[in-house]
């Protein structure tokens, strides 16, 4: 399949229907989420008998049965327009309970900290670019809208790893990233803490203690890690992504 759009190109396969179960017309989104929405025809789609293994992302559409294959990983299922945000998210909050056994070492914890900040961060930059182009489609084609004034409203971003910028960024759409999560302060601590291993080996400074007011953390000794606070941040960042995906990509 290639996007007549945008010029992606993506492999999809249609389960077997009966007769009666198949559309006169059917009409499929770009897997690259880049907006278009036609007949099958128009993608000028070429048989091949399997899934070409150099494409980044393979799924198959639990409610469709369509299985697809494209590049990048924050796509868009081609048979029912619905992007996959969610399910990324949720792969990464179970790799992060899978990876933290019972007592993991001081570098797993670390690891795995930076792997769901960066997942989390990676998931809404993506999420919120596919919500910018609805947004301004929105606009062109139907600008009595009833959530244009919201969608008007989101901000161009390049980082969610500040998490308390990122809040006040987005508050004036009317959706609070704290109202989201049951411990907002134990998810921005969390985020702090992965900033001090990126760039201070995990060593606490001021800016550490002045962000965060951790009444536990020393200047100058390695900030503390636990398996549970790991776990239940991923969990936290799993619910802000399906709650933005609610408000902005449904």
């Amino acid at each position: 399949m290639a996007c007549p759009s945008c010029g992606r190109v993506f492999w999809m396969t249609l389960p077997l229907m009966s007769h009666y179960g198949r559309p006169a017309d059917p009409r499929f989104s770009c897997a690259a989420a880049c907006g278009y929405f036609g007949q099958l025809a128009s993608f000028s789609p070429a048989i091949r008998e399997s899934a070409p293994s150099e494409l980044d992302t393979h799924s198959l559409c639990n409610h469709c049965g369509v299985r697809f294959a494209v590049d990048g990983v924050i796509v868009r299922k081609p048979c029912c327009s619905i992007e996959n945000p969610r399910e990324w998210m949720a792969q990464a909050v179970h790799r992060v309970s899978v990876r933290l056994t019972d007592n993991p070492e001081r570098y797993e914890l670390e690891t795995m900290l930076e792997f769901l900040v960066s997942t989390f961060d990676g998931t809404m930059r993506k999420s919120l670019e596919i919500a910018n182009d609805n947004a301004s489609k929105f606009e062109a084609n139907d600008p009595n809208h009833p959530f244009i004034e919201q969608m008007r409203a989101l901000p161009k971003m390049s980082s969610f790893q500040n998490l308390v910028a990122a809040r006040a960024r987005l508050l004036p759409t009317g959706w609070d990233m704290a109202a989201q999560v049951s411990d907002w302060h134990a998810l921005v601590k969390l985020f702090q803490k992965r900033h001090t291993v990126a760039h201070r080996l995990g060593v606490v400074d001021q800016e550490y203690l002045d962000k965060t007011g951790d009444p536990t953390s020393t200047l100058g000794k390695r900030v503390a890690l636990s398996r549970d606070e790991i776990i239940n941040g991923a969990k936290s960042c799993h619910s802000l992504v399906t709650s933005f995906f609610g408000n902005f990509l449904s």
